[in-house]
């Protein structure tokens, strides 16, 4: 199953040994992998059901008016790490007779249901590649776009190999489907408001079963604004009421993603 992360790791650590991560803080979450940096939060979710995610909470200095929650990009493990792999062997050489100055970028990565796109670069001066390294990420549907530089750049391609290496997407007949895999997708029918003191949100995933209940055992919360949504957020998921997913006129199980913004009470 990874024999492409065997060599995306002998190729991706050679050039980023030698750079440490000391400037960008990452550590391990219940749920996946953070860091922060000056723009977002960046959330790295390794998944053995549903692949590999990447999610960026924008801080608000750099979040458009049109750009309210976090964006989710959903990434196929084994292709991810193929993309590491070749990114990082496109950066390693200058290009043959270009002398201008600029980035030296690799091909895109592009997510499940191609909602945006992920590239590696490096900095070209005089045609000769230096050290610093950049990482751009953009959501198509949002239209938001950030890039990453020098350590914050190589720590979040660390992330993304381990996470693809740590995940895969589940195709066996005894795992949940995708919504992209069934006729009819689940839908909410009734769920509480969601309204407490002080506003947040969270972004969650979930599986509902054919009778429409939400399994509990299935509920993670990937990213949340205030600790204290987890309990909470939970809760309100628990207590919604669902139309089941339907494929080839039965019902069956969907994994449910959702971003819940709560309000001011």
């Amino acid at each position: 199953m990874f024999s492409i992360a065997r060599k995306a790791l002998a190729a991706a650590l050679t050039v980023l040994a030698s750079v440490p991560a000391r400037d960008a803080r990452a550590q391990l979450a219940p749920l996946g992998y953070r860091i922060e940096v000056g723009l977002a939060s960046l959330h790295v979710v390794a998944d053995t059901v549903t692949g590999l995610s990447l999610l960026m909470q924008p801080r608000a200095s750099s979040r458009g008016k049109e750009r309210e929650g976090p964006v989710w990009l959903r990434l196929q493990p084994d292709s991810a790490l193929e993309w590491i792999n070749s990114a990082v062997a496109a950066i390693r050489t200058p290009i043959p007779g270009d002398q201008s100055e600029g980035i030296q970028w690799s091909r895109t990565l592009r997510p499940l249901r191609d909602s945006g796109a992920v590239a590696l670069g490096r900095s070209r001066k005089k045609g000769k590649l230096e050290r610093t390294h950049w990482l751009a990420i953009a959501d198509s549907a949002s239209g938001w776009r950030f890039e990453l530089s020098g350590q914050e750049a190589d720590s979040l391609l660390r992330l993304l190999l381990i996470g693809g290496s740590q995940s895969r997407i589940d195709t066996s007949g005894a795992a949940p489907f995708d919504e992209s895999r069934v006729d009819r997708p689940a839908r909410i029918v009734d769920q509480p408001a969601a309204k407490r003191r002080q506003p947040g949100q969270a972004a969650v995933q979930y599986v509902v079963g054919t009778d429409g209940r939400v399994e509990p055992e299935s509920f993670q919360v990937l990213l949340a604004s205030d600790p204290a949504l987890v309990a909470e957020t939970g809760a309100l998921v628990m207590a919604a009421r669902f139309e089941a997913a339907e494929r080839q006129g039965v019902r069956v199980r969907q994994v449910m993603r959702q971003v819940i913004q709560w309000e001011r009470r």
